[in-house]
């Protein structure tokens, strides 16, 4: 399916006092009348005597609940309900109702309804705008996994079909218009083939959109593995997301698309996003990078980012006119202000005692064994303060 949600947002739904509304007959659909009875704790729909899957006590007023029709294409319409839970914030029954189908499209429970706080996993139900009509997406949340900045973000993406009513898998960009048409827009330049290793490693993968991979092949400092989105299209919105040290000012980064062997099918990106919880980047790629194996392109920020978390979220890629390509990156490597030419770890040792001590110890301690032995050289010629610092790391 193609990229849904190009120049749309996501809607905020409004509220009704009206527990009812009604599809009109378009597209081949019969006209739809629905009705939530909350005394019944059922929704009646044609045919159907939908229960609304909250117990009793949950069950909100009549003013909270919202019923409407939603054109998706083709002149057709669903209705859309939802009945939010009194007790737990973001947590509601959903449903999906069409003209002339004797079961609901979807029925269920959505926001983060399972385990303990930090790790709360759900369902969504996500209504996007696309001129008149309505893109409708139904996904998996997770507490633990989604874009830095987001409440929650949409995975393993599936798509209301209007032709066919059918919920598929679809590719899906998880920024909505707002957020990439404010984001500020950087051109990377290619550096070569890449070869400046940082004095530390400053981006560990945390979690990624593809099933079963966290994105660690991004940030493991080998160029010849290679991080690649999974769904149909050229994986628009697929993201990994990073942690990083928030002492650490992050100057600039580098990006090497393609390993030095890239395999036949994959793709590079046009463009990409960086996303912290505060800003978000465009980052333009010059030329495609599957084509120039083991290069680097630069990204310099404006002013040097101080951020926790920080994701890259595909945007456009060089397809190279193939319907399906598999848009990867091999490596994303973050440079500190202090990772200028030449230097080395025995001279980020010997400024523990200055100003920037505390920059520099969460530099060596991301920075292996060797930063131990630089340290333990160092030791001698430290005053009180830069001695407890090293001690630290």
């Amino acid at each position: 399916m193609p990229l849904l949600g190009l120049g749309a947002a996501l809607l905020a739904t409004p509220a009704y006092a009206d527990t009812r509304a009604t599809a009109p007959a378009g597209g081949g659909l019969p006209a739809l009348d629905a009705r939530v009875d909350l005394a019944a704790a059922v929704v009646s729909a044609g045919g159907l005597r939908v229960p609304i899957g909250l117990e009793r006590a949950r069950l909100p007023a009549e003013q909270d609940v919202v019923v409407e029709a939603i054109p998706i294409g083709a002149d057709r319409r669903v209705v859309h309900v939802r009945v939010p839970a009194r007790d737990a914030e973001g947590v509601a029954w959903e449903a999906l109702l069409a003209g002339g189908r004797n079961e609901p499209i979807f029925a269920g429970v959505t926001g983060f309804a399972g385990g303990d706080p930090g790790e709360r996993t759900g369902k969504a139900l996500r209504v996007v705008a696309s001129g008149e009509a309505r893109f409708v997406l139904v996904g998996d949340i997770r507490e633990d996994l989604r874009i830095c900045g987001q409440d929650a973000t949409l995975l393993d993406p599936l798509a209301l079909y209007p032709a066919s009513l059918e919920l598929r898998p679809a590719t899906v960009q998880r920024l909505d218009a707002a957020q990439r048409e404010h984001a500020q827009r950087l051109v990377a330049a290619d550096r070569g083939v890449w070869s400046e290793r940082p004095l530390a490693r400053l981006l560990v993968a945390t979690g990624s959109s593809v099933p079963g991979s966290r994105g660690a092949s991004l940030t493991d400092g080998d160029v010849a593995t290679t991080w690649s989105e999974q769904r149909p299209g050229a994986g628009q919105g697929e993201f990994v997301v990073m942690a990083a040290p928030r002492d650490v000012p992050i100057a600039r980064l580098q990006i090497v698309v393609a390993p030095p062997r890239p395999e036949a099918e994959g793709a590079s990106p046009r463009t990409l996003y960086l996303v912290t919880a505060a800003q978000t980047f465009e980052v333009v790629l010059p030329g495609d990078g599957w084509l120039e194996p083991g290069e680097a392109y630069e990204v310099v920020f404006p002013q040097p980012l101080r951020t926790s978390c920080l994701a890259l979220v595909l945007g456009e890629a060089y397809t190279r006119e193939r319907p399906h390509p598999v848009v990867g990156v091999s490596e994303i490597v973050a440079y500190s202000e202090l990772d200028v030419p030449g230097a080395t770890l025995d001279d980020l040792a010997r400024r523990l005692s200055g100003e920037q001590g505390a920059v520099v110890a969460q530099l060596l301690e991301r920075a292996g064994a060797p930063a131990l032995a630089a340290v333990d050289r160092a030791f001698d010629a430290l005053d009180a303060r830069g001695r407890a610092l090293a001690v630290d790391v």
